[in-house]
């Protein structure tokens, strides 16, 4: 009998007070409307910066070597959990992208993917690899690769995008 009592002790606390992340679901028509008065934001940043609080400043802030003025690589902290990197300042290597949350179920987390990836501006086509951990281009060519990375505590997803 007190076994029974300890294990609910036990098991309830983390059960019934554990806090579970929400991944938002994109408001699609917000999203274009800041992608229209501010060009220079990403998609996934506009939509972190809608649905989630930021927290602090940008951290390890880079500027274009061409262009001291202009920011070329950044992170950034939002609550729950969540942070994102941004880093396009190698001229010729295309533009990579770090979106880190609390662990969330792999189909929630794809689907989020298809839809942040079908309303970016390119009209490429793409489609999951055999396992769903990469979203790719069809042809395998330039675009947008989406990679899903998974520990016990995070999901991450890394994009990078280029020709």
């Amino acid at each position: 009998m007190n076994s029974r009592f300890l294990i609910v002790l036990v098991i309830f606390p983390i059960i019934g007070f554990s806090q579970s992340f929400e991944l938002k679901k994109p408001n699609i028509s917000k999203l274009k409307d800041a992608l229209e008065q501010n060009n220079s934001t990403e998609i996934i940043y506009a939509y972190l910066l809608q649905e989630y609080e930021n927290i602090g400043e940008k951290k390890n802030v880079k500027m274009f070597e061409y262009n001291k003025n202009q920011i070329c690589a950044f992170e950034k902290e939002f609550l729950g959990g969540i942070s994102y990197t941004i880093d396009e300042c190698a001229e010729e290597g295309g533009i990579t992208y770090n979106i880190t949350f609390p662990r969330i179920d792999k189909k929630e987390l794809m689907n989020w993917v298809e839809i942040m990836d079908s309303n970016d501006l390119s009209e490429i086509e793409n489609s999951w690899n055999s396992d769903g951990t990469i979203y790719r281009p069809n042809d395998e060519g330039v675009g947008c690769y989406y990679t899903i990375k998974e520990t016990e505590t995070k999901s991450t997803v890394e994009v990078w995008c280029g020709c």
